[in-house]
């Protein structure tokens, strides 16, 4: 849509303006739509004006006429009224024919008058004790919805606590994603030189699986480079890792702010399902080969192809232990997603001498089953969950309670997708979306809020529920599952629901 010659540009880049307007009709070609989100993640002034076109947009929506009833319908109402179509609704036919008395004179009513006037009066009380009861129901009735408190944030925890407990992933890695903080772009990622032939075989499983309890069974210490690709370039983070088998794991992530975010996960214990080494293994062809030097460490190559012999992911595992030095992951064209490792790194004995600091534990929902058997459950109960999500398989199933605004706790359900290389997570929550959370704007091809942050994060209301999805996987895989997922108009409660929830709440029933 374009706006009208007096529509203020709320500080925006003049030259930007056209781009917005059809970032907002969903008119922009995707080249040129990843280009202005970049350009909106840096622009606080597009941001507002790009706000300032969507509420215009959805003033013209709302203000737009209701249509007209079909001409053929009223010809036909026209015909069945006959001579009388032109009196109005008020008049009172049974009156026409009634005759007058005189003047000056009585006339005692009828028994028939009399019942009449009596059964009138008898349905005007009722009507005024109706329209009474209603109005009290009306202003006693609760909130039509209690609203959700950021449930973004939550999700980015629930996001961080998955990652941090992926063996042959990265704890660094989960504090960046969770705490959403990146630094400045940068064009390009750099990741360690790849050996020219890898083999495949059960050798390459064998690393993995020894690398999947590696990361939290020895102790380590060091800095980390993490390189998340963010539209058309990539964020940069540093993290400063250690881990002590005995308490668990203390991240320090400096973000683009100067500013830290301390993270710390425990020690996990045993975890039911596939580990990520042997989803992995199921999803991708593995091949090995003997790596470069990371961080003063001879590593071993693992790499990942799916059944189009394309490159997903690769890790470097230190050859000693099988820590993961450093990995990387791919998008569907070839890009890297993600690339993250040890620039600086102490393994083993004296590694994490002083131990780490037990901190209070990450707020997070609780598992409740594994594997893909769980979505039938769920879905007899009322939820949207399928076995399968975005070409991922669902490997997880966390429930429990978010509080809200009022105090109180909504219901909330995360399931969790995966194939041993990208994550998505999907969380609903029973409540209402109040507009764009801190941070979003809104993308009219996704029909969602969209994060301008270091991790994929969208969120939208369907019905009763707000559904937040994250993810570390690629573009398309976000778009993929957004888009499988429901997208019904929110639910609104009727004038009649209204008045029924406040008679409840004043009877003490809600």
């Amino acid at each position: 849509m374009t706006a009208s010659g007096g529509h203020r540009r709320g500080g925006g880049c003049p030259d930007r303006h056209d781009a917005l307007s059809a970032f907002v009709d969903g008119a922009l070609g995707d080249p040129d739509r990843q280009r202005l989100l970049a350009h909106l993640s840096d622009c606080p002034g597009c941001r507002e004006e790009l706000d300032e076109l969507r509420r215009l947009q959805d003033r013209v929506r709302s203000s737009a006429p209701d249509p007209a009833a079909p001409r053929d319908l009223a010809d036909r109402l026209t015909a069945i009224a006959g001579d009388g179509h032109a009196t109005p609704l008020y008049a009172r036919p049974f009156d026409a024919g009634r005759s007058r008395a005189p003047r000056g004179g009585t006339r005692l009513p009828s028994r028939r008058r009399r019942v009449r006037v009596l059964a009138l009066g008898t349905v005007a009380g009722s009507c005024l004790g109706l329209v009474g009861a209603v109005g009290v129901g009306w202003v006693a009735a609760p909130p039509t919805h209690t609203p959700a408190i950021d449930p973004t944030s939550t999700a980015r925890r629930e996001f961080a606590a998955v990652l941090a407990d992926d063996g042959i992933g990265n704890r660094a890695v989960a504090a960046v994603r969770g705490t959403d903080r990146g630094g400045p772009r940068v064009e390009s990622a750099v990741a360690p030189p790849v050996p020219t032939v890898l083999v495949p075989g059960p050798e390459a499983r064998q690393w993995l699986q020894r690398a999947d309890s590696a990361g939290t069974a020895t102790p380590i210490s060091g800095t980390q480079q993490v390189q998340v690709r963010h539209l058309n370039g990539y964020w940069v983070a540093s993290a400063q890792v250690v881990t002590d088998p005995a308490t668990g794991t203390r991240v320090l992530a400096a973000g683009s702010d100067k500013q830290t975010a301390q993270s710390w996960w425990p020690a996990p214990g045993a975890t039911p399902g596939a580990t990520a080494a042997e989803l992995a293994a199921a999803h991708h062809e593995l091949a090995t080969a003997p790596g470069p030097v990371i961080a003063g460490h001879d590593s071993q190559v693992v790499e990942a192809r799916n059944e189009s012999g394309r490159v997903v992911a690769r890790w470097w595992l230190d050859r000693q232990t099988a820590v993961v030095l450093w990995q990387q992951t791919f998008d569907e064209q070839g890009q890297t997603v993600l690339s993250a490792g040890f620039s600086r790194v102490r393994i083993g004995a004296g590694a994490a001498s002083g131990g780490v600091q037990a901190l209070a534990a990450q707020d997070t929902l609780t598992l409740s089953g594994t594997g893909p058997a769980q979505a039938r459950v769920l879905t007899q109960q009322g939820w949207s969950c399928s076995d399968r999500l975005a070409g991922l398989d669902l490997v997880q199933v966390r429930r429990g309670e978010i509080d809200n605004a009022a105090g109180g706790g909504e219901e909330a359900l995360h399931t969790v997708y995966g194939d041993g290389v990208t994550t998505l997570s999907v969380i609903q929550q029973r409540g209402a979306l109040g507009g764009a959370p801190e941070g979003f704007v809104w993308d009219p091809q996704l029909r969602a809020y969209r994060s301008l942050g270091i991790t994929t994060t969208l969120v939208w209301q369907s019905g009763d529920t707000v559904i937040t999805v994250v993810t570390d996987g690629s573009e398309e895989v976000a778009a993929t599952a957004v888009a499988s997922l429901p997208h019904d108009p929110p639910v609104l409660r009727t004038r009649t629901q209204r008045v029924v929830d406040g008679w409840q709440r004043i009877l003490g029933g809600g």
